[in-house]
């Protein structure tokens, strides 16, 4: 018996405003977490995964302009290879890094989405929020040029 009876419909095309719109959903509820207080490790838990996703979609979004396609990727480092060497220089300045510095603290926050998604088994890694928070910027920034 199959018990995904959807698996077999097309999927929808995925547009830069579908990613955009995304990116600024996980965004608000972003906002939310930095409202409030922490209670205990499950709101650290959903912030470090919301900050994650949000970094994701963006880099999507931002192939999706380059004309590159989505690939089925989590981890931050391998999606920002494959944007054009003007927009990793300028995702890097945007939040205020060297290049070969931002590189470094990218591939330590690479693959937060995955490791703390599944924190029970201990691939928690550590998490850098003050280089997420200036990516997030970065990406809301950039992908607000580009959407205007």
């Amino acid at each position: 018996m199959d018990n995904n009876p959807g698996k077999d419909k097309i999927k929808k095309d995925i547009t830069f405003c579908d990613l955009y719109n995304a990116f600024l959903v996980y965004r608000r509820i972003l906002e939310r977490f930095d409202n409030g207080t922490y209670n205990d490790a499950s709101d650290i838990i959903g912030e470090v995964l919301i900050k994650s996703l949000i970094c994701e979609i963006g880099m999507k979004a931002l192939l999706m302009i380059e004309g590159k396609n989505i690939i089925r990727e989590h981890k931050l480092d391998k999606l920002f290879i494959k944007l054009s060497d003007e927009t990793k220089l300028e995702m890097a300045k945007r939040s205020h890094y060297a290049l070969d510095e931002f590189q470094v603290l990218l591939s330590i926050n690479s693959d937060h989405f995955v490791g703390w998604r599944y924190f029970y088994e201990g691939h928690c890694e550590k998490f850098h929020p003050y280089f997420i928070d200036r990516l997030i910027k970065s990406l809301e920034e950039k992908l607000k040029d580009i959407s205007n």
